[in-house]
């Protein structure tokens, strides 16, 4: 995996993102690292603030793993996502 700290499209990296990274080189978990990359690649300078959110970051790589692996899960927060765009929820 290439070094996430150079994914940064010329901005400085939130203290949040490298924590993470820290966090996945130490525990040297894979999985982890390829999601945080490809939520970085999705992300620009608009959703700085958001990167600086320790726990933003958590839920976003949790809910991504935990859908990737859970098919039932996908389902449920997709209708969800559209029960809540309808107004039932």
């Amino acid at each position: 995996m290439e070094d996430l700290r150079d994914n940064n499209y010329g901005f400085e990296l939130p203290n949040a993102i490298v924590e993470h990274i820290e966090e996945c080189e130490e525990d040297k978990d894979e999985e982890r690292l390829q999601s945080l990359d490809m939520v970085l690649d999705l992300c620009d300078h608009t959703d700085l603030q958001m990167l600086n959110d320790y726990s933003a970051i958590e839920d976003i790589l949790n809910d991504y793993i935990n859908l990737q692996n859970d098919t039932g899960a996908l389902l449920e927060f997709i209708l969800e996502c559209k029960q809540k765009e309808c107004g039932v929820l």
